[in-house]
């Protein structure tokens, strides 16, 4: 019986230092988070069909003064909307239906609040331990979100993905064959870095929508 005890003992402890070493592998700081981020873009017709521009600036948290780069990037956003998900939308959608295919502008004008929510975190099947200033430069960008639209508001919610250039030409090409969480999934295990992410906007807005925003880093300063 003492044996058996002992022996018990060995086991949890041993599946006790498994998950404490899975665990720091799944989330490992990547030394870097993004404050905010300056987006404009425009969406065309009842599903989420578009592009723009934006502006991220990511923080070296290894660094005491937390030093912030600049990184700047055209983006394309597909997706599907939700339809209204409020009555008050009806005046917004009336504005929506007159704009040459059902234009959607959009601009967190500068002022208004996004970025990452905490650190980045490394992906699992990562190698280093963070990631470096020369990861940002002509980086690739996935944001997978949920967003709503009431009046002239807009918000957002999701998972921004530090990915590499081939990751997100193959995901382009499969993109219209693939369902969310096959994207997330592929993503979670492929990322460079991740994080939960969010953003605000004004603009003209059709509702709810389920969107993959892929964005190109074309400048750092």
């Amino acid at each position: 019986m003492l044996m058996e005890i002992r022996l018990n003992a060995s086991v949890l402890q041993a599946l006790g230092d498994l998950g404490q070493k899975l665990a720091r592998r799944l989330y490992r700081s990547s030394g870097w988070s993004i404050p905010d981020d300056t987006d404009t873009g425009i969406s065309f017709g009842e599903a989420v069909d578009g592009g723009g521009y934006m502006e991220m600036d990511v923080k070296d948290l290894r660094l005491p003064d937390g030093k912030t780069y600049e990184i700047r990037g055209g983006y394309l956003e597909l997706g599907i909307g939700l339809g209204e998900i409020s009555k008050l939308q009806g005046p917004v959608n009336a504005i929506v239906k007159m704009m040459p295919k059902g234009a959607r502008p959009s601009s967190d004008i500068v002022v208004m609040p996004g970025g990452s929510i905490g650190p980045f975190i490394m992906g699992p099947l990562q190698d280093k331990a963070q990631l470096t200033l020369e990861d940002f430069r002509y980086s690739s960008w996935i944001y997978v979100h949920i967003g709503a639209e009431v009046l002239v508001l807009s918000g957002d919610i999701g998972l921004m993905f530090l990915v590499d250039h081939k990751f997100t030409v193959d995901l382009l090409l499969g993109l219209a064959t693939a369902n969310v969480t096959t994207v997330v999934t592929s993503m979670l295990t492929n990322c460079q870095a991740w994080a939960p992410y969010y953003g605000t906007a004004l603009g003209l807005g059709a509702g709810g929508k389920v969107a993959v925003r892929v964005i190109q880093t074309v400048h750092m300063k």
